[in-house]
């Protein structure tokens, strides 16, 4: 697994068998064995923010997808005037949260608005 530390200094990760190593901003292969120590120093998956973000589009837009095919198969509102969230949860196949739905209601809001 490619790791990197976090910031601009290497963290070096030492095990009790004598075993060490040293992970750099840039990233390394680090060995299996190592894998625990080197999460606890604080090491990172290597494009890490990249795929955290990519995750985070692809859930919002799941999302924006379900309350769409929602609103095409007439679901009622909540008295908040939101889809209801246990039954967006299940059609998108994921839990979502209070503020994940907020989110993705006032952009489809938006998007509607400038159509």
């Amino acid at each position: 697994m490619k790791l990197k530390s976090p910031t601009d200094e290497t963290l070096h990760v030492a095990l009790l068998s004598g075993h060490a190593i040293a992970i750099g901003p840039e990233g390394r292969d680090v060995p299996r064995l190592f894998l625990q120590a080197a999460f606890i120093a604080g090491a990172v998956h290597c494009g890490a923010q990249e795929e955290t973000a990519a995750t985070a589009n692809g859930r919002m837009e799941s999302i924006k997808q379900g309350i769409r095919e929602m609103l095409e198969q007439g679901a009622e509102l909540t008295g908040a005037g939101l889809p209801n969230r246990k039954a967006l949860s299940a059609a998108v196949g994921f839990a979502v949260e209070s503020a994940e739905l907020g989110d993705a209601w006032s952009e489809l809001v938006a998007e509607a608005a400038t159509s």
